[in-house]
């Protein structure tokens, strides 16, 4: 089997003792937002048990935020609900042509890192300029999900 073919699913696993920084698909926009201040993050996984099943951003969040009618609260509005679901994914040790072309083609500015069906990072549009401007460790740690 190819490894492509092996980084084909649709809802990567997250192996148990990983910390990953995420929510869960019942959490509401407000608690997202909170997570990703406190984290100093823009996008978050969505993991529901050991799956991750989307990919939510900041861009998703204020949104729907602002543009829900004035009776929604942030308790309606689920991460589940909306982030991008099956979440945009490079396989890991992706070359930054093959992240870029992706997240351009998913309309994203982030991507899932994904080996063997497992989650082991994520990689950004600021992690693709880094790289190219020479400002991340190196090109490689970017391609593993790393920084």
């Amino acid at each position: 089997m190819s490894s492509e073919h092996q980084d084909s699913a649709p809802h990567p696993v997250v192996r148990a003792g990983r910390r990953v920084t995420a929510v869960h698909p019942g959490a509401d926009a407000f608690t997202a937002l909170t997570v990703m201040r406190r984290n100093e993050v823009r996008h978050l996984p969505v993991i529901d048990g050991d799956r991750c099943v989307g990919l939510l951003t900041e861009g998703d969040l204020l949104r729907a935020l602002t543009s829900a009618p004035s009776a929604t609260s942030s308790a309606d509005l689920t991460a589940g609900g909306l982030c991008h679901s099956p979440a945009p994914w490079v396989p890991a040790g992706s070359t930054l042509e093959v992240m870029a072309a992706r997240m351009l083609a998913d309309g994203s500015d982030a991507a899932l890192v994904v080996s063997r069906g497992e989650l082991v990072g994520m990689v950004t549009g600021t992690d693709v300029l880094g790289a190219v401007t020479g400002r991340w460790r190196t090109r490689g740690a970017v391609a593993a999900g790393e920084r």
